[in-house]
């Protein structure tokens, strides 16, 4: 799943946990023992955390061969990038969930959860994206950023863009 910092991803993903689904996403750590309370808070509803890093490819390609579902945040900058169009601006985006979907075969599935009510949560997904042989990663991570453009205009006040994104592919 490619999804956007939207809502809450954390209770997305606990209930996906929670109904038997075998669910990890990629996570950065926190500074000191904060990672780990925030680690085992997560693990207890069922999502599997793989730490972003040089040994995340690794932990995903195992939670795949798994047959689990991955959820990948994709709207900041994070490592190397592929640069899009979001909102009609040049932004550098994570490349891995396209290179790893090309690569592998898996699905790639825009997907995003958002508040309704106080205590109430709507998860959407969107059926697998299809791709074409010859396809780029740029390519596809741009039709990732489209869904969130949709995504996010229908819920603006519950994205959380906490980084700049379009200043360093513009300047």
């Amino acid at each position: 799943m490619a999804v956007p910092h939207m809502g809450s991803w954390d209770m997305a993903g606990s209930y996906a946990g929670a109904l038997g689904y075998p669910i990890s996403a990629v996570a950065e750590r926190f500074p000191g023992s904060l990672n780990d309370a925030v680690v085992r808070t997560r693990q207890r509803f069922g999502l599997n955390v793989i730490a972003l890093g040089r040994s995340a490819v690794r932990g995903i390609t195992q939670a795949l061969q798994a047959n689990a579902i991955v959820a990948l945040l994709c709207d900041l900058e994070q490592g190397p990038g592929v640069t899009v169009r979001f909102f009609g601006r040049r932004s550098i985006v994570p490349g891995g969930p396209a290179a790893i979907a090309l690569k592998t075969g898996a699905p790639l599935m825009p997907a995003c959860s958002y508040a309704t009510a106080r205590g109430r949560h709507q998860i959407h997904l969107d059926p697998p994206l299809s791709w074409t042989p010859g396809e780029t990663k740029e390519g596809l991570m741009q039709r990732v950023v489209n869904r969130f453009e949709d995504f996010i205009k229908e819920r603006p006040d519950q994205w959380y863009a906490f980084r700049p994104m379009f200043t360093r592919a513009e300047g």
